[in-house]
């Protein structure tokens, strides 16, 4: 099962309206003694509020979050109705599978792109042209860059292990008990992977950089965003 997110905001913003649909009973939140261990912010790097009056792209990466969780969810619930000891035929599960990886791996993909080509990159570039306690910050915001871009290829990797084992199905016209087994291992691994990586950039790395950029900066930051959107 995918754990729900913890939906409070650090600094003190309501969660977003997506976020009721996806995690219901705000407060409720589930433990599985497998949350991430969310690093303390660096005293020197620590700042203000940001004042921003206008909605941040990273929003745009939340509801990434939230899109791609519920498609992890009923690509789940499909795999979890497989039988391990028995093979299935294709025709009965083997279609709406694969329609659910592709679903959920499209957003993951792009999502992933937004972040590494677009986000990350531009953040570094501008905090690095002036912000307090450059050194410190930058290092700290590197070493959570790269434990995310972790956190990417090895969601990569159960998509390509769903994809492989789903193909193989396919082109005998039935999952046996393997591949059903490593449908069953990469869904869950995937939706784990998924769930922390997201509780903590919605928790340490979203609101560090939203609030260490101001408006003209997080623009940028949008512009990037949206020219690698619209190269898909």
């Amino acid at each position: 099962m995918i754990g729900q997110l913890d939906q409070s905001e650090p600094s003190g913003r309501p969660a977003p309206s997506w976020a009721a649909a996806v995690w219901p009973g705000k407060g409720a939140k589930e433990t599985t003694g497998m949350e991430p261990n969310l690093p303390e912010v660096p005293r020197q790097i620590r700042c203000p509020e940001s004042a921003m009056a206008v909605a941040s792209p990273l929003d745009r990466l939340r509801e990434d979050h939230a899109a791609a969780i519920e498609a992890v969810r009923d690509l789940a619930d499909l795999a979890g109705a497989l039988s391990a000891s028995a093979p299935t035929p294709w025709s009965d599960s083997g279609e709406r599978l694969s329609g659910a990886l592709e679903k959920a791996r499209d957003i993951l993909l792009l999502h992933f792109r937004l972040e590494e080509e677009a986000l990350f990159p531009e953040a570094r570039a501008i905090i690095s042209a002036g912000a307090p306690a450059v050194d410190i910050l930058t290092q700290f915001l590197d070493g959570q860059a790269d434990d995310d871009l972790t956190a990417h290829f090895l969601m990569r990797s159960r998509l390509r292990e769903l994809a492989s084992a789903l193909d193989a199905g396919r082109q005998v016209g039935e999952l046996d008990a393997d591949e059903v087994g490593v449908i069953h291992t990469n869904t869950n691994l995937l939706a784990d992977t998924l769930r922390r990586h997201a509780e903590k950039e919605h928790r340490l790395i979203f609101p560090m950089i939203e609030r260490m950029l101001d408006e003209a900066q997080m623009k940028e930051v949008a512009e990037r965003m949206a020219h690698i959107h619209r190269l898909g």
